[in-house]
This record gives C-alpha cells, sequence and structure tokens, in this order.
C-alpha cells in the first residue's frame, strides 16, 4: 500500500524505507524489511544506502543475495553504525506487457505487426512509410 502525501503522489514507483539492522561487527547478510515485512529488490542499485551518513556504493560496499531478499555488505558494520536506507522499486524496471494486452489504439499506426507462427519461426514485418 501507498504511504499518505502532502502534495502531488508519485505517478511510478514504490519508495520504502528500509528498516534499520541489528549490527554487530560480524553479521554481514542482513533480510530487508520494510515496516517490519519482508520485500525483494531487483538489484543493489535499486538501494540507497547510508551509513554514518556516508551514502554507500553498491555492488562495491553492498550487494543483494538470496533472490533479491537481503543485503549483503563486504565488510560487517561495526556494532552502533547508523543506517538510513531507501529501496526504489519501480524506477527504470523493464515492463513486459501480458500476452494479448496490448491494442492497436497502443501501436503507432506506421507499425504494422502481421506475425504468424510456424512452429517457433516468427515472421515481423514493420512498415517504414
Amino acid at each position: 500500500s501507498m504511504a499518505n502525501y502532502i502534495g502531488n503522489q508519485p505517478t511510478k514507483g514504490e519508495f520504502r524505507k528500509v528498516d534499520t539492522p541489528t549490527f554487530d561487527g560480524s553479521t554481514t547478510t542482513f533480510n530487508l524489511t520494510s515496516g517490519g515485512q519482508a520485500f525483494d529488490i531487483g538489484s543493489a542499485t535499486q538501494l540507497i544506502i547510508s551509513l554514518n551518513g556516508v551514502v554507500q556504493e553498491p555492488h562495491t560496499v553492498y550487494n543483494v543475495v538470496s533472490g533479491g531478499s537481503q543485503i549483503q555488505f563486504t565488510t560487517a558494520p561495526a556494532s552502533g553504525t547508523n543506517f538510513f536506507g531507501m529501496a526504489l522499486g519501480g524506477v527504470g524496471d523493464e515492463a513486459t506487457p501480458a500476452d494479448g494486452s496490448v491494442t492497436p489504439a497502443k501501436v503507432s499506426t506506421t507499425f504494422n505487426n502481421t506475425y504468424s507462427t510456424k512452429g517457433t519461426a516468427i515472421a515481423l514485418s514493420i512498415a517504414l512509410g
């Protein structure tokens, strides 16, 4: 569910504050949760992570593991490390329309898609003018 906003509500994306992990100086891997609810993220670049007020570099300081359900730090953060994290979902994600969901009204008139299935071969013709 979307949070309440003052002003304009975001039209795309889901932005979640990541719950603060319990750092002990030896653990490197933590479950990703927001508001106590587990979530998955597609890539480390969809997380903005700050440790002690310094934004960390994805794929260098941290990665996502376990199918995107956990964050793993290269070095275990020290006990008492200040943490702030945001998960940016739906930002720059590629979307694949469901089969049969694209209507002619959504396709440019200069694009004629006439395909026929012959085994696994698909013929696609594009009108260029």
